[in-house]
């Protein structure tokens, strides 16, 4: 510091010192001002000290990139039923819009900040016709996206998120799907070289906070009808693993605040921990120890806690001998009560040589309901065996045996399940659904929500999905003309089932396997048999005797440019309830005649035949899927299917869908055109579909 700058800093001192002695405060911070401006300045790094040579040189631009798009989409379904006049829907869009993209943007220095920003401005324009009704609509949509690292080569860095994004898109059913959604989050992370390594407190402990805000908005006009979805999340999440010499702890905790503004009763909030911990231990570290706490809790219209506690310990012996004890505890709390589980069991697996492997294991169970107890133990014996056959085969075999005494001590023959996890099928129609895991399920009782990020959509039964009974289960079956469901959507399914509240039974099981498998042929014979016999009280229609026969033979081969493959299975099941026999069949060949050229046909057939109650069914597909890869750069992809399902339980339904895609680039140009028509005939309702687009992306 200069003399000058010396001699205003103590007269700034000075005055201070008379100011408050004279107790004048106001004055006493006038005078102080210049002195601590003065002090702040001089605190402040050079440009020089920040390795640049002025401030424009500061924000330091990334990779910039952009692109022009251009496209169009028209949509057209035609709905006939018999004895009413047809019904048509369409609609058509069309877009253009402008692209700009800043990749690795830096402030000072990439160490200190880096980024993306990307941003897109696009006009468009849609029509849809039903019938009489006619709309029509145009708007600009904006969207923006930047994510940013705050010393990312630190022990302490954050990331910044926000995005925003609006889209319009066209529906097979002729209306079309507009969307926007909006995320903002802050990421802060500590990672393992921290202070806490210097201090050598926990030298392998790395952490992540991350607070967000989601908002999601879908707006689905089909022939004069809307379906609309507005909701938002607010979530608040810390997750962290600590490492040790032998054992590992990982936790997460996360908190949301989720608002349906369209379905009131749909908002809630929702609390999720867990906890895992596993441990080595021993001389030679044969021992190990795993821990896992899992904790939810649920508020709003359907609320629910759940808390399982995992403990499992597993011990090598010798080489050829090891044991494993487990015990599991679950809660699941609703206001209609709470049911508790303990679960608990010990297994030992003994190998002689490499052909025989013998497990002998204990188990008990106990569920606590609001209306009674349900107690079980049981035993298990298995054999597995496996030996090398002359010319490359593999011969193997295998025999179990399970006993249990299972106890019921109900005041109710009625019980419920909550919010049970399924998926929907990779393909929806044509009878494609999934099996409810009880028996004896009232179809009635089945309620059913699809999870959509965080938000929960209630469906309805005849209008997403249908229940249809086999025997002594059920199976849910979502229908492809769902505004809901869509394909591999996760399910929460809820529903009420029957046993015998008062039964002590005694039931055994059975199974054997045995196949012999080489390159080009496999063949495999299984048989499963389940006894249950009443020792105390209790209902015997509730009791079931089952028998479970089948066979599968797989063949493959390849031929210089054709690979194929086949499978039939056979299977013939029964118990009192059911008697059913059923065969199926899949076949594959793919062709490749040249470089440029592939084929891919698949066939599958099923046909099922239930002897009491009577019941036909009978499924078939095919499929055949064409790349081209023509020499001036064209790419032509080309897709045949066609699904059936005969019942005489559920309306039949057939499925046919085309489509041929043609791309072409030139440097920097992309030009894309996708045809596609459809099908689709349940009962005595045809439903066809058509579909186009065109879409043209200039890349600078």
């Amino acid at each position: 510091m200069n003399q000058a700058a010396a001699a205003t800093g103590r007269c700034g001192l000075l005055s201070m010192l008379v100011a408050l002695m004279a107790g004048n405060a106001a004055h006493a911070a006038d005078a102080a001002a210049p002195m601590l401006w003065w002090s702040s300045l001089q605190s402040l790094p050079t440009l020089e000290a920040l390795g640049v040579d002025s401030w424009a040189d500061i924000p330091r631009a990334g990779v910039w990139s952009g692109s022009l798009d251009a496209g169009y989409d028209s949509q057209r379904q035609t709905i006939r039923v018999p004895a009413s006049a047809d019904q048509q829907f369409s609609s058509r869009l069309t877009s253009e819009s402008v692209s700009i993209r800043n990749e690795g943007f830096a402030l000072i220095d990439p160490s200190l900040l880096t980024g993306n920003l990307g941003l897109r401005f696009s006009l468009q324009q849609s029509r849809q016709d039903a019938s009489d009704t006619r709309v029509a609509q145009h708007g600009l949509l904006t969207d923006y996206s930047l994510d940013v690292l705050v010393l990312g080569e630190k022990p302490y860095n954050a990331t910044v998120i926000a995005n925003r994004s609006q889209g319009q898109q066209t529906r097979p059913s002729g209306g079309i799907t507009q969307t926007v959604s909006e995320n903002r989050s802050v990421t802060l992370r500590l990672r393992e070289n921290s202070l806490l390594r210097d201090k050598e407190i926990l030298p392998w402990f790395s952490a992540n906070m991350r607070l967000a805000q989601e908002h999601f908005q879908e707006h689905t006009q089909v022939g004069g009808q809307s379906f609309l979805r507005d909701d938002g999340r607010t979530l608040f999440a810390v997750d962290g693993h600590n490492g040790f010499e032998t054992a590992d702890l990982d936790f997460r905790y996360e908190y949301s605040d989720v608002v349906n503004k369209i379905y009131l009763p749909g908002n809630y909030r929702s609390q999720l921990a867990n906890l895992n911990y596993s441990l080595d231990f021993g001389p030679a570290l044969h021992r190990r120890w795993d821990s896992r706490l899992n904790y939810s809790a649920r508020d709003g219209s359907s609320p629910m806690t759940n808390l399982s506690i995992d403990e499992s310990l597993s011990v090598e012996h010798f080489a050829n001998l090891s044991s494993a004890y487990n015990y599991q505890f679950t809660q699941q709390k609703t206001p209609e009560g709470t049911v508790t589980s303990h679960n608990g069991g010990a297994n030992l697996q003994h190998r002689l040589y490499a052909n025989l492997t013998t497990n002998l294991g204990l188990n008990g169970n106990r569920q606590v309901f609001p209306s009674g107890v349900r107690d079980s133990e049981g035993a298990q014996l298995s054999f597995n065996y496996s030996h090398g056959l002359p010319w490359g085969g593999q011969l193997s075999a295998s025999l179990g045996d399970n006993v249990s005494v299972n106890n019921n001590q109900l005041q109710s023959s009625f019980q419920q399940v909550f919010d049970a996890p399924y998926q929907a099928p990779p393909q929806l129609g044509a009878g494609a659904g999934f099996v409810l895991a009880d028996l004896f399920i009232i179809p009635e009782s089945v309620v059913m929500v699809d999870i959509k990020g965080a938000a929960r959509i209630p469906t309805t039964l005849g209008v997403d999905y249908v229940v249809v009974s086999e025997g002594s289960r059920a199976r849910i079956v979502p229908l492809a003309s769902s505004a809901i469901i869509q394909a591999g959507d996760l399910l929460e399914v809820s529903y009420t089932f029957r046993l015998d509240p008062s039964v002590k039974y005694l039931a055994s099981s059975r199974s054997m396997s045995l196949g012999v498998d080489w390159h080009w042929i496999g063949i495999t014979l299984i048989h499963d048999a389940t006894d249950q016999k009443p020792l105390a009280g209790g209902d015997s229609s509730f009791l079931a005797d089952t028998r479970r026969d089948s066979a599968r033979v797989n063949a493959q081969g390849e031929w210089d440019t054709i690979q194929t493959r086949g499978d039939a299975t056979l299977t013939r099941y029964s118990d009192h309830i059911d008697d059913y026999r059923q065969a199926a069949f899949s076949e594959s060949i793919f062709y490749q005649p040249t470089v440029n050229w592939t084929l891919n046909l698949r066939a599958d057939q099923q046909r099922t035949d239930h002897v009491s109650p009577q019941r036909q069914s009978e499924g078939r597909s095919v499929s055949l899927a064409a790349d081209w890869l023509a020499p001036g750069g064209w790419i032509a992809t080309a897709n045949l299917s066609r699904r059936q399902l005969r019942d005489t339980q559920i309306p039949s339904e057939t499925i046919s869908d085309a489509s041929l895609q043609l791309h072409r680039r030139w440097l920097k140009l992309d030009l894309v055109a996708r045809l596609g028509m459809a099908e689709r005939v349940r009962g005595s309702v045809r439903s066809s579909n058509t579909m186009l687009h065109v879409g043209a992306v200039r890349q600078f």
